[in-house]
């Protein structure tokens, strides 16, 4: 039986997974990182994914794109070229390759982890993702039930939780750059099942870095939607180098080298408090839902676990803390925890032996119902629901309704998803007519049962006792265009556009990385950068051994000139060869020799 793998699709980083020795393991990516930035970039015909699109956020805004989970089964991005299922299918055709290039063998089947609020759309966007990456998706997982899962099986404390899983209750607060999920989970024998789930899809670690890059943008009284993308990315990038800054320290600034809008960008914790606060705000409505939808406080729950990267930021723990009165947080490696829940649950689908009787339970994420009649205004249909949000799935719920008046020919059945009031406020997921053939009558009863299951498949009946009449209705989210003919047309599609591959990545990396600092320099280490990338490019093309030697001097140099950038050095910068090896040392004489070659060259 070929493994399958886990996969952690990330907002600001996806990291794939498998069930190996008893326990998930983390895969690491061509650098031997186990973090892969979900990044994609293009360039012609090919695409960039990872560590060299995320430099080219400066160097090529308009071609790269980056957080494009938060829009998965909706709008167009990148100039309407490509939907988020489309640009997520290349994070996991790389992941694909980096678990076979482990595994020395092909992989074709996956799970794969979303957000606990995506909706039936954005779940159906990311297992249309993984089947463009020529993968069958098993099962979408939610990130906090393999949060849980990775904690319970995969750490020292979790597995001593295991032992007493009677009524053990844990919130998990999943904290990623660009999602937010909260859910509270009961443990109990072998079962793991979710109670009550909510969230934010857009609200993340990134909404930190914007806050404060508006702020500085502000603070120098321009206006940040004016700003060119270039120079922003390059903000936006210190901003988040401050917000790092600002979880050791009481006071940070970092010094900004965006054309226009050079400066010290600089922020004591108690402004960045107050800058935060509006996200706090936000980030204590889900976590009041959890406690309110499952008829908790605080005190019920046994232990919290904070997941994803921006759960590290230590204002964000003393937050929790704080609403929820908890002297301790469990925080284990919230950059993988989830990736490594994943690997536990394709150890389940495996059948392994230490892990087949694991139950996984979960919930309907959004109340689905339908619209019924507002006799105050008719214009705005009232919603009705049938199956609420939480209520733990497969369910099936009936509902009983009445005709509206004799004679009625038709019942239209309008069928929602969401919270709101009104039923045009949530989001329309189908329709159909009953057809009474004239015969229904004022107050005739009828019974609306729906059967809704994990993999999204929703099943209506009507039923109507008084004319023997029933009436069934299957009901698949089809605008994504899951058929199988599509998808196979959207594969062949992709298929022209080739993943760059690791030796060329790798080689791209260290030139856009350039290129990015070249940006922020001065002109007289402009100069410097672009005669480095340029000796480097003409070594590419002639002698691709000689290359890689001199990717380790490039990176040694860019290190160099970046914590020149980080000091605040630039303006008195000299060149200094005091970081240079022998095998280093051995490239800069191969450079000086070019350079004494080409100095004549027109620029």
């Amino acid at each position: 039986m070929s493994k399958i793998i886990g996969i952690d699709l990330g907002t600001t980083n996806s990291l794939v997974t498998v069930w190996e020795d008893g326990k998930a393991v983390c895969i690491p990516n061509a650098y031997g990182d186990f973090l892969t930035p979900s990044v994609v970039s293009f360039d012609g015909e090919e695409v960039i994914v990872g560590k060299a699109a995320k430099e080219r956020l400066i160097t090529a805004p308009d071609d790269t794109i980056a957080s494009f989970k938060r829009n998965m089964g909706r709008k167009t991005l990148l100039k309407n070229k490509f939907t988020a299922a489309e640009l997520s299918s290349f994070i996991l055709k790389n992941l694909k390759a980096d678990a076979e290039r482990y595994l020395k063998e092909e992989v074709t089947e996956a799970v794969i982890s979303v957000p606990a609020y995506f909706d039936d759309k954005a779940r159906k966007a990311t297992k249309l993702a993984g089947e463009l990456a020529g993968l069958t998706v098993n099962r979408i997982i939610n990130e906090p039930s393999a949060a849980a899962l990775g904690y319970l099986k995969n750490t020292e404390k979790g597995r001593e939780l295991s032992g007493d899983f009677d009524n053990h209750k844990l919130l998990v607060f999943d904290f990623g750059g660009g999602t937010l999920d909260v859910s509270l989970l009961e443990t109990f024998e072998n079962v793991v099942e979710i109670i009550s789930v909510s969230g934010d899809n857009m609200q993340g670690g990134i909404d930190f870095d914007k806050a404060i890059a508006i702020n500085y943008i502000k603070s120098l009284d321009k206006d940040p939607a004016q700003i060119k993308p270039q120079d922003y990315n390059i903000i936006l990038e210190d901003a988040e180098a401050l917000k790092r800054k600002l979880s050791e320290k009481k006071e940070a600034s970092v010094k900004v080298n965006a054309k226009g809008y050079k400066g010290i960008m600089s922020l004591t914790m108690k402004e960045f408090a107050a800058l935060s606060a509006p996200i706090f705000k936000k980030i204590y409505v889900p976590i009041q839902n959890v406690l309110r939808d499952s008829g908790n406080k605080p005190e019920d729950i046994n232990e919290v676990i904070v997941v994803g990267g921006s759960g590290k930021m230590p204002i964000v723990q003393q937050y929790l803390k704080h609403i929820l009165k908890k002297d301790k947080l469990y925080v284990y490696e919230p950059d993988k925890i989830v990736a490594l829940g994943m690997g536990v649950y394709a150890g389940i689908k495996e059948r392994d032996e230490d892990v087949k009787d694991v139950i996984l339970t979960d919930v309907a994420p959004f109340s689905l119902g339908i619209s019924t009649v507002n006799y105050t205004n008719p214009e705005k249909p009232l919603s009705s629901f049938i199956i609420p949000r939480n209520t733990a799935l497969p369910a099936s719920r009936t509902h009983p309704y009445t005709v509206l008046y004799d004679g009625q020919g038709i019942i239209k059945v309008d069928i929602f998803q969401g919270e709101e009031m009104y039923a045009e406020e949530n989001r329309q997921i189908g329709s159909f007519e009953v057809n009474l053939h004239g015969l229904g009558k004022e107050g005739m009863l009828t019974y609306i049962t729906f059967t809704y299951d994990l993999n999204g498949f929703l099943i209506v009946n009507v039923d109507i006792p008084d004319l023997e009449m029933t009436q069934e209705e299957l009901f698949v989210d089809n605008e994504l265009g899951l058929d199988e003919e599509t998808v196979k047309k959207k594969v062949e599609q992709l298929k022209g556009l080739k993943l760059v591959s690791y030796e060329d990545e790798e080689n791209l990396r260290i030139i856009e990385w350039g290129k990015k600092l070249f940006v922020q320099c001065p002109d007289n280490i402009k100069r410097e950068i672009s005669k480095k990338i340029l000796f480097f490019e003409s070594k590419l093309a002639e002698d691709r051994y000689e290359a890689i030697k001199l990717r380790k001097y490039l990176k040694m140099y860019f290190l160099n000139i970046e914590m020149t950038i980080l000091k605040n050095l630039l303006e008195n910068y000299e060149y200094d060869d005091s970081w240079l090896d022998e095998e280093t040392r051995e490239s800069d004489e191969s450079f000086k020799r070019w350079e004494e070659d080409h100095k004549n060259d027109k620029e």
